[in-house]
């Protein structure tokens, strides 16, 4: 039997808020529900990072609120309100079962759909988000230093990085045994962790503007969470056209390790992706036959 083959060894072991990750199906980051918002991923982050291992959770409306960084508003229409009515959507979609009333001050318990969400995420084309918790710590804490700014703020921060993370694709760090044979280069080469779309189709996808997921890659990029480029834009009958963009995450994780992070990551994943787009040749040049 012959020894199992390996990409990369892991160069750290994660442990504590970077070591504690959750999965969300593409369902609750595709939903297009505009009562409910971009508040649904952040809610299904909050059940998810608090939960026990009895796969329940102990809430009020206030300490949800102020997990997500917010100030509670018990007001009808206010911050709560709002929250209550995310929870409730997730209770009636059956991610989550409540045992009490919801309130603002008093504890309810909710139960988590465990067999759901795990049917959900290997049936459903496996199109889900593994999620760290540091990495949404990072985002909730996140403040917008343009007050006038209304595009962007961390809930729809976190849906455009949960999408993001679902679509970039992910080269598990073990061969399979088909791989065995193959070079780790040709193997890189042939399975990029980049994705590559246009703003305003993957803008649609979530049912926000092309401003919004323009500015909320901006700060993914400057927060450390997403490394992007733009491809040079195209020349067509007298116009012109703005190409893809290649997304690609910043460090590349697999359960509790990091195997590689910064430039020296996002750099070659880029590049074997442009490869794969036939935009530079096998020497790093410009291919001017290619194209995407």
């Amino acid at each position: 039997m012959s020894a199992s083959k390996y990409e990369r060894s892991s160069i750290e072991e994660l442990d504590g808020s970077s070591g504690t990750y959750f999965v969300i199906p593409s369902s609750i980051i595709l939903k297009r529900n505009k009562d409910i918002g971009d508040r649904l991923v952040t809610a299904f982050s909050f059940f998810s990072v608090n939960r026990g291992l009895n796969w329940k959770a102990m809430f009020s409306l206030n300490k949800m609120v102020e997990w997500c960084g917010k100030n509670p508003d018990r007001h009808k229409g206010g911050i709560n309100d709002k929250f209550k009515k995310t929870v409730e959507f997730l209770e009636d979609e059956g991610y989550l079962g409540l045992e009490d009333k919801i309130a603002n001050s008093t504890c309810c318990t909710a139960v988590i759909n465990k067999s759901k969400i795990t049917e959900e995420c290997q049936t459903n084309k496996k199109r889900f988000a593994t999620v760290y918790l540091d990495e949404v710590e990072k985002i909730l804490s996140w403040q917008n230093p343009n007050k006038k700014d209304t595009y962007v703020n961390p809930d729809v921060l976190i849906r455009v990085f949960s999408y993001l993370r679902m679509m970039i694709s992910r080269r598990p760090n073990k061969l399979s045994a088909q791989e065995v044979g193959e070079s780790i280069e040709k193997r890189m080469l042939r399975l990029p962790e980049a994705y590559n779309g246009y703003y305003c189709d993957m803008a649609n996808d979530l049912n926000i503007t092309s401003r919004a997921f323009s500015e909320s890659i901006k700060i993914l990029k400057e927060i450390g969470l997403i490394y992007y480029e733009s491809l040079p834009r195209v020349k067509v009958n007298g116009k012109w056209i703005t190409t893809h963009t290649i997304f690609c995450n910043a460090y590349k994780r697999e359960g509790k390790h990091l195997f590689a992070s910064g430039e020296d990551y996002y750099g070659v994943e880029i590049k074997n992706k442009k490869k794969m787009l036939r935009l530079i040749d096998n020497n790093g040049c410009l291919d001017e036959n290619g194209g995407v």
